[in-house]
């Protein structure tokens, strides 16, 4: 039993990087959990390998599902974050680039199979041949459905990393120059083409579409801190592995940042402020 359980976390990273979503790929992988146990008497020669296949397939139909639903969905999506405190040792260990808001917001462009391919050979290390045996396909079509995948990403979001201790000197300014009203600083820690999006799902206010552009994010996010976050508490917290920011009102959570860099600036600005999204 201690092995079997010892797969969950390597689970869960699989479905939710697939679905955007804690809740539903807590359901996945307890799903699998339990048709594992409808094949208790069933000789299984590798239990892991049993149930990354079972996950991710469950996770493949329950991403066409959202898919259709998302169809629908009022303005930009963007996946439910993981959030920690920026203190708490276990985010020091997480793994950020393939955790991050902007790369998890590409994947969800990319049909539910290019996803897979993707996510088990560059993510979690797994070859084409057991990818092949998952997906039910032969081997070279799952490297072309991988190499397809690998190439939108890098033109959707090209890789350019920042360390922790840099990203977080960089939201301090960026903070600070919200806190001051200074548009020139601010535009200093950002990107010429800065891009910012939010997700209010509908159910709060948001930019139903991306804006883009030095100028215009910069002269949005000063009229949304006059309006709205300088009435708010701003957080430092660590989101999907990198540090971000959480806006709290009266104590309560109700927006999640969180931050692309180009080098020592802001490339991307990701909001989250659907309530359904924050729970967690």
């Amino acid at each position: 039993m201690d092995e079997i359980e010892s797969q969950r976390p390597r689970l869960f990273g699989i479905a939710y990087r697939m679905l955007g979503s804690i809740a539903d790929a807590e359901d996945v992988v307890q799903n699998a959990y339990l048709r594992l146990e409808e094949h208790r008497n069933d000789e299984i020669h590798n239990v892991g390998g049993w149930l990354t296949t079972v996950t991710t397939r469950l996770a493949i139909d329950r991403a066409r599902v959202l898919s259709r639903a998302r169809e629908t969905y009022v303005g930009e999506w963007l996946p439910e974050p993981i959030v920690q405190e920026a203190n708490d040792p276990a985010a020091e260990t997480t793994r950020a680039d393939d955790l991050a808001i902007g790369f998890l917001h590409v994947l969800e462009r990319l049909r539910p199979e290019e996803r897979t391919a993707l996510l088990l050979h560059d993510v979690f290390d797994y070859s084409f041949d057991e990818i092949a045996g998952v997906l039910g396909k032969r081997t070279d079509a799952v490297r072309q459905l991988a190499s397809r995948a690998r190439t939108r990403v890098r033109e959707e979001r090209p890789r350019l990393s920042v360390d922790r201790a840099k990203a977080a000197q960089v939201i301090e300014r960026f903070l600070q120059a919200l806190q001051h009203a200074n548009l020139n600083e601010l535009q200093a820690v950002l990107a010429e083409d800065v891009v910012s999006i939010s997700d209010g799902g509908g159910k709060v206010n948001a930019a139903r579409n991306p804006v883009e552009g030095l100028d215009a994010v910069s002269r949005l996010l000063m009229g949304v801190y006059e309006k709205y976050w300088s009435h708010c508490g701003q957080e430092r917290l660590t989101v999907n592995g990198m540090p971000g920011l959480g806006i709290t009102l009266e104590g309560k959570l109700v927006g999640v940042v969180s931050f692309d860099f180009a080098e020592d600036r802001i490339r991307s600005i990701y909001t989250v402020l659907n309530p359904d999204k924050l729970p967690h």
